[in-house]
């Protein structure tokens, strides 16, 4: 099973939900967490730290690369972004906090069922495209093609 952690931003006031793909990594292999009004100063080393949309989540990189036989790869090669990209270490959806808007969101629209089914599909599937076309204008890394 794969697992989610939730790491606090530096500052104590912002949190991101972090996933653990593959069954391979765990939070033995995340350092901090930066929100965007913390990150600044914080986008050097590159082979450490994934940066998206303003965010910065540093990785164990030592912890990371004891693995890199499961990855199929010489440790010097993996970087911080290829264990984002690929799923073994990133965000639980498409944001640091994307289950927390989503669910909260999706409540609202819920609520539709009860009352009328069809206003509820529409307004559904109107929210998820809607959802998409802003992560992708916003920038997201997991949007990006």
């Amino acid at each position: 099973m794969c697992e989610s952690y939730i790491l606090k931003c530096q500052c104590g006031e912002k949190k991101g939900e972090i996933f653990f793909g593959k069954m391979l990594l765990n939070e033995s292999s995340v350092e901090q967490l930066f929100c965007p009004i913390c990150s600044e100063g914080h986008y050097d080393m590159k082979q450490h730290r994934v940066l998206d949309n303003g965010w910065v989540l540093e990785l164990n990189m030592d912890v990371i690369k004891s693995h890199s036989s499961t990855f199929g790869m010489d440790g010097d090669s993996i970087t911080a972004d290829w264990i984002f990209d690929n799923g073994y270490v990133t965000w639980v959806g498409i944001t640091p906090n994307d289950t927390e808007i989503r669910n909260r969101e999706r409540d609202k629209i819920q609520q539709l069922a009860k009352t009328d089914l069809l206003a509820y599909v529409k307004a559904m599937k109107a929210w998820g495209v809607e959802r998409e076309k802003q992560f992708s204008k916003q920038g997201w890394r997991k949007m990006r093609v």
